[in-house]
Order: structure tokens, then C-alpha cells, then sequence
């Protein structure tokens, strides 16, 4: 009831704020009255903040804004440090919902604006989430634009994150970024020093589940436990395909532990698609080949109850496309003509999402694979 009250009283300010930026700006006192700006500076900082803390980025955006033109880095350093950092935040979580590339510069250049004050030596927590949150922009950048660099940008701001976050010091801290950086180190094995790559992510994630116990931290457990799934079943197309991908599948089922379907069901389906993934691979490598392929259905099938087509189009046609590749490979085993069909029918599926306008590599792939199987259905 509390945080209800309070929650209800910062968004009436919020909209407040709002009104005033609308009508031109707020009205600083002018001509020496720094007393009345000081006071006008702070409470317009606070209000900032907890609109940040609720989850109101742009309004926590456009105070900050505010605020940033009555503050000077020189006089008024850690204020300005201050603004700049948690204006990343807030253009990092705009990024994830608009104009994606252009906010996640802004955040970028706001997280090195905050960084020319805080230092690792002066203030290494704060140099610490600057740099952790400038490797979170960059990675996201990577997916956009000059991949291999920002990728590897990403990574030294890890690193550089890392050194501030000493265990001893900044426990919870230092293991959020240890997942963050083997993350992006599973993306840069796609690209160069494969093996070397994802033998480091595997070791961040060890690290990183020492101090995430699925009794302390189930979520961040669980989280790094996928991560570690994913480098593992990585691994398997390098070296040692059979063992790393029983290794996936282990790590996949430890996440699912706390991925449940009640609680965490976006969770629960990626995590439920990555072992239907593995167990199509184990299919492929020899023993229990029905089995896995079973199992890889189920999966799948289990999968789809949370991607649908209207919820979760892309997610729900890249489901179809994969069980269409399992009943292919089981029709190699049994039954042909009936799994035969139930891959077509897949395909299908996945080429309502999957138009060729929309995604023509996609779209390309799909029909070519149904197209296969309408040849040898002889239909």
C-alpha cells in the first residue's frame, strides 16, 4: 500500500514536470540567487532519480536535461558525473523500445561523458557501472554496425569494469559482469579465435556461478547457467561435439530449475528451444538417435506454447522451422510419409512469418527445405 502511495505521488510529479518542460522549460531563479537554483537543482535531481528508479525513463531523461543546464562539470563534478551516468541509463533503456541505434550513441557518449570524472582510482564503484553499462551499449551497438569492433570495445569495458569491481568489494557487481562479458565473447567466437573465445566465456560463467548460487541469486543462476548452455553447445560444432553438447544439455536443465513456466515464461521457451536445438544436434552424432529426436520435439512442441503466432511471430516461425527439421531427420528413421508431412506442415507455419518481403533470407530457406519434402513426398 506504501509503494503504491508513493509510486502514485512520483508519477503526478513526473506529470508535472512534464507540463512545465512543455510550456518552455522550468524557471530558473536569474541574478545571483544561487541559493534558490541550488535548491531548484536538487529537488529537480531527486525527482529525476526516482523517476528513473519507477521506470520512467523519458520524463528521468528530460529532468536530467534540465538539471544538466544549471550544472557545470568543472564547478560541480560528481553532480555532473552524476546526470551523465544515469542519462545513459535512460537512453539505454529508450534504446530498447525506439530509434534503437541513435539512443544507444547517445547512451554511449553520455557513459564516456560520466567517465571523464569518475575515475577508477577516485570512485571505482561508479567507474566500474559507467564502464559495465558502456559495455552493455556497445554490445547492443555490435548487433547493428562494425561488429567485430564493438564487440571487442564492449569486452575491454568489461574488462575495465572488472578491475574496479574487485570481488571482495563489489561481490554482486563483479558477477553481473563476468555474465556480460562471456555474453559478448560467445559473440566474437563467431568471428575469430573460436575455441579461445568460448573456452574464456566458459570460465567467466564458472566464476560467475560461484557467487550466483541458485540459493542466493536463482535468476542471475539460471541466467548464467543458459549462457554456459549456449557456449557449451558453441563449443560442440570445434571439438568433442557429443560431450559438449550433453554439457549444454545439463546447463540448460539447471537453468530450467528456476525458468519456470508460471513465473519466467519467455525465459522458460528460449531456454526450452536451446534443448530441443541440443538434442536435434545429439541426434546427429550418433547413439539414441530417435530418442533425441523425440525429445527434441517435445521441446520444441513445449516451446510453442508461449511463442505463438500472434504473441511471438519471429520466435514462433524460427520453432517451426527447427521441429520441420526434426520430423525431416525422423522420417529418416521411421514412419517417413507421416513425419514427412508434419515437416511440411512446420514449413508452412513458419512461412507466415517468414514472407519474402519481410525476410527474403529467411523466406528463401524455408521454401527450399519445403520444397524438398513435397519432392520426396512425390507431391
Amino acid at each position: 500500500m506504501v509503494r503504491l502511495f508513493h509510486s502514485n505521488i512520483t508519477v503526478l510529479m513526473s506529470f508535472t514536470i512534464v507540463i512545465l518542460l512543455f510550456l518552455g522549460g522550468i524557471a530558473f531563479p536569474k541574478g545571483g540567487d544561487e541559493k534558490n537554483v541550488d535548491t531548484l537543482v536538487s529537488e529537480l535531481k531527486e525527482l529525476a532519480d526516482e523517476l528513473l528508479k519507477e521506470g520512467l525513463y523519458r520524463d528521468a531523461l528530460g529532468s536530467y536535461k534540465e538539471v544538466l543546464t544549471n550544472v557545470s562539470r568543472l564547478s560541480e563534478p560528481e553532480l555532473y558525473a552524476h546526470l551523465r551516468l544515469n542519462m545513459g541509463v535512460c537512453y539505454l533503456k529508450i534504446a530498447e523500445v525506439e530509434n534503437e541505434v541513435d539512443n544507444l550513441y547517445q547512451s554511449i557518449y553520455a557513459f564516456e561523458d560520466a567517465l571523464s570524472v569518475y575515475t577508477a582510482g577516485k570512485y571505482p564503484h561508479n567507474y566500474g557501472i559507467a564502464k559495465r553499462n558502456l559495455g552493455i551499449a556497445l554490445w547492443r551497438l555490435s548487433l547493428f554496425q562494425d561488429r567485430e569492433k564493438n564487440l571487442k570495445l564492449a569486452i575491454d569495458a568489461y574488462e575495465d569494469a572488472l578491475s574496479a569491481f574487485a570481488p571482495n568489494r563489489y561481490l554482486l557487481e563483479y558477477g553481473e559482469t563476468l555474465m556480460k562479458m562471456g555474453d559478448a565473447l560467445i559473440d566474437l567466437s563467431y568471428i575469430e579465435k573460436p575455441e579461445e573465445n568460448l573456452d574464456m566465456a566458459v570460465d567467466l560463467y564458472e566464476q560467475a556461478l560461484e557467487i550466483f548460487t541458485i540459493d542466493t541469486y536463482p535468476v542471475q543462476y539460471a541466467a548464467v547457467q543458459n549462457g554456459m548452455g549456449i557456449a557449451y553447445w558453441t563449443l560442440s560444432k570445434y571439438r568433442d561435439p557429443r560431450e559438449n553438447l550433453l554439457r549444454a544439455v545439463s546447463s540448460y536443465k539447471e537453468s530450467l530449475t528456476v525458468y519456470n513456466f508460471e513465473k519466467y515464461p519467455l525465459d522458460w521457451a528460449v531456454t526450452k528451444y536451446n534443448l530441443g536445438i541440443a538434442y536435434l544436434n545429439l541426434a546427429k552424432v550418433g547413439e539414441n538417435t530417435k530418442a533425441y529426436l523425440l525429445m527434441s520435439i517435445d521441446e520444441f512442441n513445449q516451446a510453442l506454447i508461449v511463442r505463438t503466432l500472434g504473441d511471438e511471430p519471429i520466435s514462433y516461425a524460427m520453432t517451426q522451422y527447427s521441429l520441420g527439421q526434426v520430423y525431416e531427420a525422423l522420417a529418416e528413421v521411421e514412419d517417413e510419409r507421416v513425419n514427412l508431412k508434419k515437416a511440411r506442415m512446420s514449413y508452412i507455419e513458419a512461412l507466415k512469418v517468414y514472407t519474402p518481403d519481410e525476410f527474403p533470407m529467411h523466406n528463401k530457406l524455408v521454401s527450399s527445405a519445403l520444397e524438398q519434402v513435397e519432392i520426396k513426398l512425390g507431391e
